[in-house]
């Protein structure tokens, strides 16, 4: 079995106690080298990004997210990307509070995650989140739910905060530290494929290949 996330490989395990689970991060090669080019201080066009699907969890965190904080975060410049700008819900969001851009659809994201100074993930619910380690890729400090951040391999906590006032703030008044959680995305993302099991999982393989064609040789000589 294979698990994107250390609590999927962990339900795995619990669920079936199946021995062969395997835990494969392998959505990347190698982190970008843009450290310079994001880190430079130029005029961002907004504060936060997030960058989602039209579903529920999506739909619902944000909303959340955006409701609950609406005293203190009305003065952030928050963009949406993808099918979630789509959403009535959302729609209806960004009509009540002017500082939520929907920008929809975006073939080529690298100048939107440019233009952002961070992003944010109030999402819920299993596995990892793909849109995360983007972010990480393009050297974009993120806010995230519990959720998200039990779904990365540990060392993140330099790059990768609670999605709380105080942290958000942080980084977004401060342009020191900003920089500094920048610079810890590139190097967090760099080694984070250095978790994968991948090894392990393409030598089990073989190994399930090896038994069969055992099995098969066994056949066809007879034996039993």
């Amino acid at each position: 079995m294979v698990s994107i996330s250390p609590p999927e490989k962990a339900i795995f395990h619990l669920l079936t106690r199946n021995s062969h689970t395997f835990y494969i991060l392998a959505y990347f090669k190698f982190a970008k080298e843009l450290v310079e080019a994001y880190s430079l201080d130029s005029e961002f066009n907004f504060d936060l990004l997030f960058v989602a699907s039209d579903n529920f969890f999506n739909v619902q965190g944000f909303t959340d997210f955006a409701e609950s904080n609406s005293s203190w975060l009305c003065k952030y410049r928050i963009c949406l990307v993808g099918r979630i700008c789509g959403n009535e819900q959302v729609v209806h969001l960004a009509n009540t509070y002017k500082n939520i851009s929907l920008l929809g659809y975006v073939p080529d994201l690298s100048n939107i995650y440019r233009a952002a100074k961070a992003v944010i993930s109030p999402t819920d619910g299993t596995g990892l989140k793909i849109k995360v380690v983007d972010a990480l890729l393009h050297g974009k400090p993120v806010f995230g739910s519990a959720h998200t951040r039990d779904g990365l391999p540990s060392g993140y906590e330099d790059c990768v905060f609670p999605i709380h006032r105080a942290e958000i703030e942080s980084i977004l008044n401060i342009s020191e530290n900003r920089k500094k959680a920048e610079v810890a995305a590139f190097h967090y993302v760099r080694t984070i494929d250095r978790v994968s099991e991948i090894d392990s999982f393409f030598g089990y393989l073989v190994g399930e290949d090896v038994l069969v064609q055992r099995e098969l040789e066994k056949s066809d000589l007879g034996v039993s």
